[in-house]
């Protein structure tokens, strides 16, 4: 597990980048800054989810090579209906917590909310295309002949690592 924890750590490094890129918009707005981390937890777990799903259906063989598209599309329908009701809920929070609490903008409420329930949209249907979609079926690891997964240690990393890969996608 080690070169994956470390590969993650990698990659929390490319967000501490991009966010540190981002220090004139957080500096006018700094409430986007405490509101970073419930859009990366949405888009992360939605992803992992997704990729559960996936490899426990890749790992039974549940999903042959011509129903990929198909799968596809059912992740991001997926992503679609969780990216709206919880997208329209995190705004809902967003403008509660500002309006009537701890929060405080420097912009208008519905600006701010607005951008946090397109961003909560944006990252859950990402997370349910890479994460459901792509990354269980680039990194397929099999067995010439055999149709199952390998039971050794190079498809146990490659299952982690996809995790790693669905946070490096979403986060940013």
């Amino acid at each position: 597990r080690l070169p994956w924890l470390a590969l993650n750590l990698l990659l929390a490094l490319v967000v501490a980048f991009v966010i540190e890129h981002q220090t004139g918009v957080i500096s006018q707005e700094p409430v986007l800054a405490a509101l970073m981390p419930v859009v990366a937890l949405l888009g992360g777990n939605g992803g992992n989810q997704s990729l559960a799903v996936m490899i426990r259906s890749l790992a039974s063989d549940d999903v042959p090579s011509a129903q990929v598209p198909g799968i596809l599309l059912r992740q991001l329908g997926v992503g679609v209906l969780n990216g709206t009701v919880l997208g329209i809920l995190a705004g809902v929070v967003c403008w509660l917590l500002i309006d009537f609490g701890p929060f405080d903008t420097n912009s208008d409420v519905l600006t701010v909310s607005l951008v946090v329930a397109i961003s909560a949209f944006t990252v859950l249907l990402i997370g349910a295309v890479v994460g459901g979609g792509v990354l269980p079926r680039a990194y397929r690891p099999r067995m010439a002949g055999h149709s199952r997964w390998r039971g050794d240690g190079i498809a146990a990393g490659r299952a982690i690592a996809r995790s790693a890969l669905v946070a490096l996608v979403v986060d940013p």
